[in-house]
């Protein structure tokens, strides 16, 4: 990949076979990677070649921790890598957050979920200078323990997610559709957004506000 470039990886899982009682299957997962892929490559607002971005959908964990590690170890010092889930997200008692799969059962995190932890751990060892991590689910402003600023902090690091610690994110409203806060993020990545600085770009700042108010209007969940 040449450097400099723009990858993106993006995992979404929708239903939960193996514990299917307490893991409901949702509707915007499966609308959401193929709808943002889309808005990234758009020819007039997107700025990632099409053969940059990787889908991840309905795998299980030890497949999503590959494909994750993979596309971090691959990134160069000069390149923009995004990653992006869609699915369900859980807390243990510590409070600390996993990402479901289609493996994923609620008695057993650690063995068939993705930890965010781990995540954490191989987005920190990625060469790549400037990463953006987005997150939609419940409790995603979970990521790295709880402590979103933490998560924000240091030269390159960009978090977003569709919630806070302790809150329920809302999945699409009908079929075919999106959910609320992916709906919004593609919105904003295809024009919706303001650009701020007259610059010509759309920064992840201006993505978030442009969430944030549409969200905060409707009512529903406060993004982070």
């Amino acid at each position: 990949m040449t450097v400099g470039g723009y990858r993106a990886l993006l995992i979404a899982n929708s239903t939960f076979p193996n514990d299917a009682h307490n893991l409901l299957d949702l509707e915007g997962p499966r609308n959401d990677a193929v709808l943002l892929r889309t808005a990234l490559c758009d020819d007039r607002y997107g700025m990632f070649p099409a053969d940059a971005v990787r889908l991840v959908v309905e795998r299980t964990s030890s497949e999503v921790r590959r494909e994750a590690e993979d596309f971090l170890r691959s990134a160069d010092r000069g390149d923009t890598v995004f990653m992006y889930y869609s699915g369900h997200g859980v807390l243990d008692v510590t409070g600390n957050l996993f990402l479901a799969t289609r493996d994923s059962r609620t008695d057993r995190l650690r063995s068939s979920m993705v930890s965010a932890a781990d995540l954490s751990a191989m987005i920190d060892e990625s060469a790549a200078r400037t990463q953006v991590i987005v997150l939609d689910c419940c409790h995603s402003g979970g990521f790295k323990g709880g402590d979103v600023s933490r998560a924000l902090a240091g030269a390159g690091r960009f978090v977003m997610t569709s919630c806070r610690t302790g809150e329920l994110a809302n999945d699409a409203h009908s079929l075919n559709r999106a959910s609320v806060f992916t709906h919004h993020l593609v919105e904003a990545r295809r024009g919706g957004a303001p650009d701020l600085d007259g610059d010509g770009f759309v920064g992840v700042n201006g993505l978030y506000d442009y969430v944030h108010e549409r969200l905060t209007a409707e009512h529903r969940q406060i993004p982070q």
